[in-house]
Protein backbone atom coordinates (compact mmCIF):
# COMPACT_ATOMS: atom_id res chain seq x y z
CA UNK A 1 0.00 0.00 0.00
CA UNK A 2 1.68 3.38 -1.03
CA UNK A 3 2.06 5.91 1.36
CA UNK A 4 -0.62 8.59 -0.70
CA UNK A 5 -3.32 5.38 -0.03
CA UNK A 6 -2.60 5.31 3.66
CA UNK A 7 -3.30 9.24 3.74
CA UNK A 8 -6.66 8.50 1.61
CA UNK A 9 -5.07 10.74 -0.88
CA UNK A 10 -5.82 10.11 -5.11
CA UNK A 11 -4.04 7.30 -6.82
CA UNK A 12 -2.29 7.10 -9.55
CA UNK A 13 0.25 4.92 -11.84
CA UNK A 14 2.80 6.07 -9.37
CA UNK A 15 0.91 4.33 -6.32
CA UNK A 16 1.57 0.85 -8.48
CA UNK A 17 5.12 1.89 -9.30
CA UNK A 18 5.67 1.99 -5.21
CA UNK A 19 3.60 -1.30 -4.90
CA UNK A 20 5.38 -3.39 -7.70
CA UNK A 21 8.93 -1.52 -5.74
CA UNK A 22 7.60 -3.85 -2.81
CA UNK A 23 7.08 -6.58 -4.75
CA UNK A 24 10.57 -6.16 -6.34
CA UNK A 25 12.18 -5.95 -2.62
CA UNK A 26 10.14 -9.01 -1.81
CA UNK A 27 11.06 -11.14 -4.50
CA UNK A 28 15.06 -10.22 -4.33
CA UNK A 29 15.57 -10.33 -0.67
CA UNK A 30 12.57 -13.01 0.13
CA UNK A 31 11.47 -10.14 3.16
CA UNK A 32 9.17 -7.04 2.74
CA UNK A 33 10.90 -3.58 2.82
CA UNK A 34 9.71 -3.16 6.85
CA UNK A 35 9.71 -5.55 9.29
CA UNK A 36 6.95 -4.23 11.93
CA UNK A 37 4.80 -5.88 14.69
CA UNK A 38 1.30 -4.84 13.56
CA UNK A 39 -0.80 -3.66 10.63
CA UNK A 40 -0.58 0.38 12.03
CA UNK A 41 3.61 -0.15 12.27
CA UNK A 42 3.59 -1.40 9.15
CA UNK A 43 1.25 1.84 7.88
CA UNK A 44 3.32 3.97 10.08
CA UNK A 45 6.67 2.40 7.94
CA UNK A 46 5.01 3.19 4.84
CA UNK A 47 4.72 6.38 5.82
CA UNK A 48 7.58 7.34 7.52
CA UNK A 49 10.38 4.87 7.52
CA UNK A 50 13.19 4.42 4.45
CA UNK A 51 13.50 0.90 3.07
CA UNK A 52 16.20 -1.39 4.95
CA UNK A 53 18.78 -1.47 3.11
CA UNK A 54 19.72 -4.58 1.04
CA UNK A 55 23.09 -5.56 2.86
CA UNK A 56 20.29 -5.67 6.02
CA UNK A 57 18.92 -8.24 4.53
CA UNK A 58 21.89 -10.16 3.37
CA UNK A 59 20.83 -9.50 -0.24
CA UNK A 60 24.42 -7.72 -1.18
CA UNK A 61 24.21 -9.85 -4.29
CA UNK A 62 21.32 -7.88 -5.83
CA UNK A 63 23.24 -5.61 -8.29
CA UNK A 64 23.22 -1.98 -7.22
CA UNK A 65 21.22 -0.67 -10.25
CA UNK A 66 18.52 -2.78 -9.40
CA UNK A 67 18.82 -1.95 -5.74
CA UNK A 68 18.74 1.97 -6.77
CA UNK A 69 15.83 1.34 -9.01
CA UNK A 70 13.87 -0.35 -6.36
CA UNK A 71 13.92 2.05 -3.26
CA UNK A 72 13.68 4.95 -6.27
CA UNK A 73 10.20 2.77 -6.41
CA UNK A 74 9.59 2.81 -3.23
CA UNK A 75 9.95 6.56 -2.79
CA UNK A 76 7.53 8.54 -0.42
CA UNK A 77 7.00 10.71 -2.55
CA UNK A 78 5.12 9.93 -6.01
CA UNK A 79 7.11 12.50 -7.66
CA UNK A 80 10.61 10.92 -6.69
CA UNK A 81 9.11 7.82 -8.50
CA UNK A 82 9.50 6.40 -12.04
CA UNK A 83 7.08 7.91 -13.64
CA UNK A 84 5.77 5.32 -15.10
CA UNK A 85 5.97 1.23 -15.98
CA UNK A 86 7.20 1.94 -19.35
CA UNK A 87 10.23 4.04 -17.53
CA UNK A 88 11.11 1.15 -15.05
CA UNK A 89 10.81 -1.69 -18.02
CA UNK A 90 13.69 0.51 -19.54
CA UNK A 91 15.41 1.02 -16.87
CA UNK A 92 15.54 -2.66 -16.30
CA UNK A 93 15.88 -3.62 -19.82
CA UNK A 94 19.00 -1.71 -20.11
CA UNK A 95 20.78 -2.80 -17.17
CA UNK A 96 20.05 -6.65 -18.57
CA UNK A 97 21.87 -5.08 -21.94
CA UNK A 98 24.67 -4.11 -19.71
CA UNK A 99 25.05 -7.03 -17.68
CA UNK A 100 23.94 -10.17 -19.64
CA UNK A 101 23.33 -8.70 -23.32
CA UNK A 102 23.39 -11.92 -24.65
CA UNK A 103 19.63 -12.20 -22.63
CA UNK A 104 18.45 -9.14 -23.57
CA UNK A 105 15.77 -10.86 -26.40
CA UNK A 106 15.43 -14.09 -24.15
CA UNK A 107 12.33 -14.68 -22.36
CA UNK A 108 11.66 -16.85 -20.01
CA UNK A 109 9.88 -19.21 -22.22
CA UNK A 110 11.55 -19.28 -25.34
CA UNK A 111 10.95 -22.71 -26.37
CA UNK A 112 9.01 -24.00 -23.77
CA UNK A 113 5.98 -24.70 -25.71
CA UNK A 114 7.89 -26.22 -28.74
CA UNK A 115 5.64 -29.23 -30.20
CA UNK A 116 3.20 -28.44 -27.33
CA UNK A 117 -0.92 -28.05 -28.08
CA UNK A 118 -1.33 -24.70 -26.63
CA UNK A 119 -4.43 -24.20 -26.75
CA UNK A 120 -4.68 -26.43 -23.59
CA UNK A 121 -2.59 -23.53 -21.87
CA UNK A 122 -5.15 -20.68 -23.10
CA UNK A 123 -7.82 -22.67 -21.80
CA UNK A 124 -6.48 -22.49 -18.56
CA UNK A 125 -5.92 -18.96 -18.75
CA UNK A 126 -9.63 -18.50 -19.42
CA UNK A 127 -10.46 -19.93 -16.30
CA UNK A 128 -11.49 -23.30 -17.31
CA UNK A 129 -11.91 -26.15 -15.32
CA UNK A 130 -8.40 -28.88 -15.39
CA UNK A 131 -10.03 -32.72 -15.61
CA UNK A 132 -7.38 -34.71 -13.75
CA UNK A 133 -8.09 -36.76 -16.30
CA UNK A 134 -6.70 -34.65 -18.77
CA UNK A 135 -3.22 -35.53 -19.98
CA UNK A 136 -0.70 -32.87 -19.21
CA UNK A 137 1.97 -31.81 -21.23
CA UNK A 138 5.41 -32.24 -19.79
CA UNK A 139 7.16 -29.02 -19.55
CA UNK A 140 10.38 -28.31 -18.85
CA UNK A 141 11.66 -25.04 -16.92
CA UNK A 142 15.15 -24.84 -16.88
CA UNK A 143 16.67 -20.84 -14.88
CA UNK A 144 19.06 -19.74 -17.33
CA UNK A 145 22.18 -19.04 -14.91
Amino acid sequence: MSPEQIRGEPLSNKSDIYSAGVMFYLMLTGEYPFQESSQIDFMKAHLSKQPRNFSEVDAQDVPEELQDLIMQMLAKDPEARPQSGLEVYTKIKEWIAKAHPERLHQTPFDNQFDGIDQSYYYGLSRGEQYNQTDSKPDLKYEVAA
